[in-house]
């Protein structure tokens, strides 16, 4: 069975009124996000920072939401829970999912936008 896509599609169109330009200027934010916010992440694993762990998944929920990536949204805040009270071990599990979940939104929105 396939897999539902990573981004919601009627509200990506919604809020981008079919304006590619636009979509990817949210794209190139998103892509800055993850440049950013995911190597500030896996360094604070080792020695364990779980505030900057928990910032830099705060940073990826609004943006998050602003292109429809539903599904890495609930992630995001599930690794703020996790490294504000979950202890490495969790975060590191949860930093892993959302990962993954961050791959395959970036790898949808590339072939989306060809």
């Amino acid at each position: 069975m396939e897999s539902a896509p990573p981004i919601d599609l009627v509200y990506l169109e919604d809020i981008t009124g079919g304006d590619k330009d636009f979509l990817r200027e949210l794209f190139t934010t998103f892509e800055g996000e993850v440049s950013k916010n995911l190597p500030r992440m896996e360094s604070a694993l080792s020695p364990f920072q779980g505030q900057e762990v928990y910032a830099a998944a705060h940073a990826f929920v609004g943006t998050a939401n602003c292109i429809g990536a539903h599904h890495l949204l609930q992630l995001a805040r599930n690794l703020e829970n996790h490294a504000k009270g979950g202890g490495r071990e969790a975060t590191e599990k949860a930093l892993l999912e959302f990962r993954l979940e961050v791959q395959r939104v970036l790898q949808f929105l590339k072939e989306y936008l060809g």
